[in-house]
């Protein structure tokens, strides 16, 4: 295993044995068999069960092409496959933010001229499935909306909600891709927000960092939307364009939302602007303008939405810890 990649920390392997029942490698020799080829129950040269997809973070396979005829497990499984015939089993990406925006700000923040008759509540852990609101032009009469849609998107050839929420798209391959390309050419939107959280694994646990604006203001994530019929009834549902990190996000995770600067948000709602102007804009947000601390492990759970959520944790030993102790000896009070 190249050095280079290190070990990929935050992996769960249940969840690949959830998925993928007929993968299995060695943690220890890296020896892996798939589909055709059956598994012992121990791996020979180091008698180690081999049922348990490794945690380190890249190493090659012996029978690539099997695996590339099942992409679709692959996707499931959050495998990505290179031409170089490896593979690499990644973390989900953009998975919670928070949205404490107040319903009529939408019209000054993000130029909407309709909003819900219905108000939402401020949310402080948005999970995957959950019902948000979304900046959009309405194609029936071409007004700058605002709209509630679920998050995790659903094509429209689709005749049930998919078991695996597509939440996230790439922006690398977001143009090519079957599941996103007529969207990412017709029906972009903004995903206001004022933060996401991203997840630092650590030996005791994951350890959650929330990431906002410098100056607290709410900011926008390129979306995209689209509709569907399931039993009968039409579905709004909604996706987050994923890009590579910045400097401030990369040690906690190796990827984050494009965030969308507020000059660019006519543009991107336009279906009209050229392709290379829309992929100038699915880049890493200036980290000056940011900043990020950690948070308490509450909202690893989807039950809770509460404000402690958002709030700085004062963990022993943690990042604010010292800085709270740094500025109290420098004679600062504390927020």
């Amino acid at each position: 295993m190249p050095a280079s990649h290190g070990r990929y920390a935050g992996w769960n392997p249940a969840e690949i044995r959830r998925f993928c029942r007929k993968v299995s490698a060695c943690l220890r020799c890296r020896r892996t068999r798939f589909f055709l080829h059956r598994a012992k129950s121990k791996c020979e040269p180091c008698s180690k069960s081999n049922n348990t997809i490794c945690n380190g973070g890249l190493f090659q396979l012996r029978h690539v092409a099997i695996l590339r005829q099942h992409r679709w497990l692959a996707a499931l499984a959050f495998i990505e496959v290179d031409q170089a015939g490896a593979f690499r089993h990644h973390r989900p990406m953009c998975g919670r933010y928070d949205n404490l925006i107040p319903r009529e700000a939408y019209v000054n923040l993000f130029g909407a001229k309709r909003l819900p008759d219905s108000n939402w509540p401020p949310r402080y852990n948005v999970a995957p499935t959950d019902p948000v609101p979304i900046v959009r032009v309405d194609p029936r009469d071409d007004v700058r909306e605002v709209t509630m849609a679920r998050w995790g998107l659903v094509p429209p050839w689709s005749k049930a909600i998919p078991k695996v929420p597509h939440i996230n798209a790439r922006s690398e391959t977001v143009g090519e891709k079957p599941l996103f390309r007529k969207a990412f050419a017709q029906r972009r939107c903004l995903a206001p927000a004022t933060g996401f959280f991203e997840w630092q694994q650590r030996d005791d646990g994951k350890q959650p960092f929330r990431f906002t604006t410098r100056d607290d203001e709410p900011m926008a994530f390129a979306g995209l939307w689209d509709y569907a019929k399931i039993d009968g009834a039409d579905l709004l549902s909604t996706t987050i364009i994923v890009t590579s990190t910045n400097p401030l996000v990369h040690p906690v995770h190796d990827r984050m939302p494009v965030i969308l600067p507020a000059s660019g948000y006519d543009a991107w709602l336009d279906k009209e602007t050229p392709e290379d102007e829309v992929r100038t804009l699915l880049a890493p947000y200036n980290p000056n303008l940011m900043q990020s601390y950690e948070v308490s492990r509450v909202v690893n759970s989807v039950k809770n939405d509460v404000p402690e959520c958002v709030e700085p944790f004062f963990a022993p030993g943690s990042m604010i810890e010292r800085n709270h102790r740094s500025d109290r000896a420098e004679g600062g009070q504390p927020d």
